[in-house]
This record gives structure tokens, C-alpha cells and sequence, in this order.
């Protein structure tokens, strides 16, 4: 197979990966063309053939908040390549954008240091897919998901990063940015 027809999922769904919550949720990525691709998740299993292209997408049920970590697992029955996902989390997702103040990071923003000092929230998850121009709609943007750790939130955009913990604080739920 060649690497675009390999079992891959967008580059959204790695491990502590937080999925929206109350709406039927997209898993996308590519497989072997015209294969059946499985996907499971919080009891769910849903299925669909990939294209030509060897595109696929499901679309999870929607599901309440939940901060019980599991596994999301998605199956190429074709070729029985198999994907797992480990620590996902369901609740609000954010996407954080905008000008060069989205950019200005939590260590040196006001505040940050102790920020950063206090960073530790098992159910705060962090996306950074960095910062580049390009012309044309992407396929893919790169990038993980981290927990809330002085590690991943030092280089973190600020101003996201105070809105989540906002957003955990008033909410109560699983909060991700992206």
C-alpha cells in the first residue's frame, strides 16, 4: 500500500483528544480505497466505505460531557490496520483564532508564570497546530493534543489558554482548544 493508502486519521484525533460534545460528531481520514473502516467509541460502532480517494468520514452519535478517558478505536477490515486513540475525553471544543494576539503566548502574558506554575488540569486539553499561511484550503494541519501541564502550556496562545480555564471554571465539563 502506498502511505496515502494506509488506515490514517486526521491529524485531530490523537491521544487526550477532546470531542465535542450534544452533536453527532465527524472521525474522518484516509484507508485503502473502497474498503470498510470502523470506528469505536463510548459503546458506539459505526462503519463506512471509503471512496475512490480512500476518504472516509463517520459521524458518532451525539453524547452528554464526559471526563471518563477512552479509547477511540478505528478499523480497516480490509487489511486489518487497526488505530487507537487513547484518553479522549467528550465536552466543549474551542477553536482559538484570530491575529497576532492569539499568537502572544501564556509565558508572556500577564500572569502567565503563575499560570503556568499552576497548570495541571487532567480535563483542560490543548491542541497546538502552529502558526502557517497558506493559500488553499489543507487537508491537514499536523499538531497533538496535550493535557494541561507547564510543559504544554508555556508555548500555548494566552489568550486560549485563560479562556479555557474560563470556560472549565463556569462549565464544569472536558474543555479543549484548538
Amino acid at each position: 500500500l502506498s502511505a496515502a493508502e494506509k488506515l490514517a486519521l486526521s491529524s485531530l484525533f490523537t491521544d487526550h483528544a477532546v470531542l465535542q460534545r450534544d452533536i453527532a460528531v465527524p472521525v474522518w481520514g484516509k484507508a485503502e480505497p473502497k474498503s470498510e473502516v470502523t470506528v469505536e467509541f463510548a459503546g458506539q460502532t459505526k462503519s463506512a466505505i471509503t471512496a475512490a480517494d480512500g476518504k472516509w468520514i463517520v459521524r458518532l452519535d451525539p453524547m452528554p460531557a464526559s471526563a471518563e478517558p477512552r479509547e477511540l478505536i478505528v478499523q480497516s477490515k480490509t487489511d486489518n490496520q487497526k488505530s487507537k486513540i487513547s484518553d479522549v475525553l467528550v465536552g466543549e471544543v474551542w477553536v482559538c483564532s484570530g491575529q497576532s494576539n492569539m499568537g502572544w503566548t501564556l509565558q508572556k502574558s500577564t500572569g502567565g508564570d503563575k499560570a503556568i506554575e499552576a497548570a495541571g488540569d487532567a480535563q483542560l486539553r490543548l491542541f497546538n497546530a502552529g502558526a502557517r499561511a497558506v493559500d488553499e484550503p489543507q487537508e491537514a494541519i499536523g499538531g497533538t493534543w496535550a493535557v494541561d501541564a507547564p510543559q504544554s502550556a508555556t508555548n500555548f496562545s494566552g489568550v486560549a489558554y485563560f479562556f479555557g480555564k474560563d470556560m472549565r471554571k463556569a462549565l464544569g465539563v472536558p474543555v479543549g482548544l484548538i
